[in-house]
Formats: structure tokens, sequence, C-alpha cells
């Protein structure tokens, strides 16, 4: 459920970046819902992340992303508005790698690939005898 609630959400907020100073005329159904959706369980990410990191740190030198940020505003909302960034940001980015490679893959000629494999046996004498001049 969460899932279809961030596809809805990223898809409305693209949207609704693209229309600048006019997005409040575009709120459809569903996105107010999965918007709070959203909020609330990287809200609850975050209060985990938080009480993990005091409770039992892996580095104690070095405090975790999470723990950094909210170190730095002391502010719940901002971090989590941080996290969510973050989030979108890694699922674009892994989105738009996954698509170039697959269209990659998909204009390599299937004879190309499979040259190597149903070549026979190099033979110097047939291709000696072949390559000669008359």
């Amino acid at each position: 459920m969460c899932t279809k609630a961030f596809d809805r959400a990223s898809l409305v907020s693209g949207t609704r970046a693209r229309l600048g100073g006019l997005y409040f005329l575009y709120r459809p159904w569903g996105f107010a819902k999965a918007y709070e959706m959203i909020k609330n369980y990287t809200y609850r990410f975050v209060l985990d992340a938080l009480q993990r990191d005091t409770e039992a740190p892996i580095d104690a030198e070095r405090p975790s992303f999470i723990l950094g940020l909210y170190r730095n505003s002391e502010d719940l909302e901002l971090v989590r508005d941080q996290v969510l960034n973050v989030l979108i940001a890694g699922r674009d980015t892994t989105a738009s790698t996954l698509s170039y490679a697959l269209s990659v893959i998909e204009h390599i000629s299937a004879d190309w690939c499979l040259t190597p494999q149903i070549q026979p046996p190099y033979n110097k004498e047939q291709n000696s005898a072949r390559d000669s001049p008359p």
C-alpha cells in the first residue's frame, strides 16, 4: 500500500512542480491521503533511526546520516523531508539507470551476442586456403 501511495504522491508532486506558482490548482483525488501516508511512514522511519542511533550507535565517531541531519537542525519535520528527498532522488536515479541499461541491451543484436558461441573452431589450414589468392 505504501508503494502505491509513494507512486501516486511522486507523480502528482512532479506535475505540481511543473505548474510552478499554480501548483495549488492541481490536487487530484487521493493525493492528500497518499501524501499523508508517505509523511507518516517517513516520520516513523526517522524516529526509529534516531532511537536506534542514540541507543546503540554503529560508530560513535561518525553519526548516521539521519542523526547528523537532526543534530544540525533539531527539526524532525525538516529531517523527514530531507530523508524523503533522498528516497525520491534514489528512486529516480535507479529508474533512469535501469531504463538506460535496458534500452542499450535492446539495441544489441542477438547475432552479435551469440557470434562467439556459434562460430566453428578456428582451423588454420581451411582459413589459409580460403584466404590465399587463386
